[in-house]
């Protein structure tokens, strides 16, 4: 197969790009949020209902509903990757950054640097901008990252921590990016 990177407004959400979200992301049929401090989510990962309104704990979807909200999510988030990216893309690398702007939301995907490693042809710089998308929100009695650590946080903000699930996603992710299969 020829791989050839093309404008990603000439992209659409693949089936392994909704296959791989399903996964990551998990059913969940009782909103609630996926870790202490975060917002609600319930399907697969939604944070809101199709008329935009949010997810509140307790809300119950089932899995048809909700394969129809992921669909309609997933491609809502590959919009903001074709407006941003700023640059030709192979299917492969729209499908991982589709993936990170779902979990991390479609202003932090276009405020992050990846759109300018992109613009300037840096690749593989841009993929591996994905393994710095690993941080949650810690707990005020957990140690707090002091700078230069990976979840460093400024005094003002909430503390912050790495969680082991978003490193394996963000690891999945980057070596999607990077056109690596399995692994």
């Amino acid at each position: 197969m020829i791989q050839v990177r093309v404008p990603p407004k000439l992209l659409q959400v693949s089936g392994a790009l909704l296959v791989a979200l399903a996964v990551s992301e998990g059913f969940v049929g009782v909103a609630e949020p996926p870790i202490p401090g975060d917002v609600p989510t319930f399907g697969y990962g939604a944070t809101t209902h199709a008329d935009g309104s949010p997810v509140r704990r307790g809300e119950r979807i089932d899995p048809v509903q909700a394969l129809g909200l992921l669909l309609e999510d997933a491609n809502a988030h590959a919009a903001a990757v074709v407006r941003c990216a700023g640059a030709p893309l192979y299917q492969h690398e729209f499908d991982a950054y589709t993936q990170l702007a779902y979990n991390i939301g479609e202003a932090g995907f276009c405020r992050s640097s990846i759109p300018k490693k992109l613009a300037a042809g840096d690749y593989v710089a841009a993929c591996a901008t994905i393994l710095d998308y690993v941080c949650g929100p810690a707990k005020e009695h957990e140690r707090v990252t002091t700078p230069g650590e990976r979840c460093y946080r400024a005094p003002h903000q909430a503390p912050k921590k790495v969680i082991p699930g978003l490193e394996n996603r963000r690891s999945k992710e980057f070596r999607q990016c990077m056109g690596v299969q399995h692994g």
